[in-house]
């Protein structure tokens, strides 16, 4: 482990531990910063992906007059389309 953090510091990276539980630990030496900006990319593009439903409604009382109904159908069906 000593060695491998030397080798890491000679280089001037960091040390990552992949695997704490087995023996030998598995570690890789990488550049921190930059692994850390490729995730946050990464979840930016993912965001970016996701499309997010909206929901259209109408609201209809019971009492509403046949022309009304009408009106309200047709001028919400052209929105609705859109």
């Amino acid at each position: 482990m000593e060695d491998a953090m030397k080798r890491a510091e000679d280089v001037g990276l960091d040390l990552m531990e992949v695997s704490p539980n087995s023996k030998p630990p598995v570690c890789r030496i990488v550049n921190f910063g930059k692994l850390k900006y490729e995730k946050k990319k990464k979840i930016q593009n993912s965001k970016k992906k996701q499309h997010v439903i909206k929901v259209k409604e109408i609201r209809l009382r019971p009492k509403i007059g046949d022309h009304d109904f009408d009106t309200k159908v047709n001028n919400m069906g052209r929105k609705f389309i859109q």
